[in-house]
């Protein structure tokens, strides 16, 4: 663990101080697959993502957004509720409760996920995600627990994290994500 995290997540992907750059690469409706070490015991509760500097807007429909754990073969642990009104400023700390707290069971901790999707639908501006720029660095390599270390999985995803995640592409920007 590190002093150096917001307030809230008790257990963070990397080094909240490492963000650098804001990229705009969340697309509508895609899902969002960022690694994280989760140990032996711990119950996941809540997770965090910041925004970049871009908030989102709805053009008057139905947006979509909210966030899931998937274990480390991308199958759904939990969901967040799908939140159609939820606001998500620009440069900011978003917080979403999971629907069903998750504890990971003795022997099964290691690599999991934390998944973001919003759709902004048609007409509206998708927020962007604050980064670390360096993980292309790392780009096709995997992580100690085998899987990539993030990436996206183009679904037109809506109100529903899909039971299992679609093989997921690396990405070159790292979005931050922390759990508690």
């Amino acid at each position: 663990m590190s002093i150096y995290k917001p307030a809230g997540p008790a257990i963070q992907a990397f080094d909240f101080r490492l963000i650098y750059q804001v990229t705009t690469v969340n697309t509508s409706g895609t899902l969002y697959l960022i690694a994280i070490d989760l140990p032996d015991g711990f119950t996941v509760t809540n997770t965090y993502w910041f925004s970049g500097s871009t908030a989102l807007t709805n053009a008057g429909g139905t947006n979509h957004y909210w966030t899931a754990l998937y274990n480390s073969a991308l199958g759904l642990q939990a969901q967040s509720t799908d939140n159609t009104a939820k606001a998500v400023g620009a440069g900011a700390l978003i917080t979403d409760a999971l629907a069903t707290p998750q504890t990971i069971t003795l022997g099964n901790g290691g690599q999991y996920y934390v998944g973001i999707m919003v759709n902004s639908g048609t007409g509206g501006t998708q927020p962007t995600m604050a980064t670390f720029g360096g993980a292309s660095s790392v780009l096709g390599t995997n992580s100690v627990g085998g899987g990539k270390f993030n990436g996206s999985a183009p679904t037109a995803l809506v109100g529903n994290a899909p039971g299992t995640a679609p093989a997921i592409t690396q990405l070159a920007g790292m979005p931050w994500v922390g759990v508690s």
